[in-house]
């Protein structure tokens, strides 16, 4: 009984260190290069990241990573190699990656994606909609899911937008979240837009 509850207590005490070494997305040190966070990771560069036009330099290993209480871990809902996967994008000023000025966390799993949004809610709100209410029933299929709310970070001059992706109705796709943070003032690096990178974060989830 003593030796079950020696390997026991070691368990604890090794996952209560493991937790304790994870590198917090939430509390991201903006405006430097955040190289304490891609360090020894499997990143890669991007001139242009997919959602918001900004460098970034991208990674799938994010088992190091948690957001507030919430551990990450690598792969999609099926496992470690499964695609989609969970992916943090930390966005850049510039192509040099000197100054972090906000981050893509995608979560590809369903749980780590409710334990997220939970915490996001418990700690920041309910956010302000910029679109129609949640989709429901038959709507599912039409709006592809998308539920997206604003959340306007004052102390930080940001904002982050929180994107829920529901399974789409008689298909096995399963829920997943998306979260934006981004400097308020940053704009998009496409010639002849002016709209700041938050602005086109909303327009492109934003139901028609």
């Amino acid at each position: 009984m003593k030796r079950i509850f020696g390997i026991l207590t070691i368990g604890m005490i090794l996952n209560t260190v493991q937790a304790q070494t994870k590198k917090d997305l939430e509390k991201i040190p903006y405006h430097t290069p955040v190289k304490e966070f891609v360090s020894g990771k499997e990143a890669y560069a991007v001139t242009r990241e997919d959602w918001t036009s900004l460098p970034a330099q991208v990674t799938e290993d994010v088992q190091g990573f948690s957001f507030g209480p919430v551990s990450l871990t690598n792969g999609g809902e099926s496992g470690p190699k499964d695609i989609p996967a969970t992916r943090a994008s930390f966005l850049f000023i510039d192509g040099n990656h000197t100054r972090a000025v906000g981050l893509v966390l995608q979560v590809a799993k369903a749980a780590e994606s409710k334990k997220l949004r939970a915490y996001i809610t418990g700690k920041y709100g309910k956010g302000s909609s910029f679109d129609a209410p949640n989709p429901h029933g038959v709507d599912r299929d039409k709006v592809n899911g998308y539920a997206a709310v604003l959340y306007k970070l004052t102390k930080s001059n940001q904002s982050m937008i929180v994107v829920d992706n529901f399974p789409w109705k008689g298909e096995k796709h399963v829920y997943t979240l998306d979260v934006y943070i981004v400097d308020n003032d940053v704009k998009v690096t496409d010639k002849g837009n002016n709209d700041t990178v938050v602005e086109m974060i909303k327009k492109i989830n934003k139901r028609n």
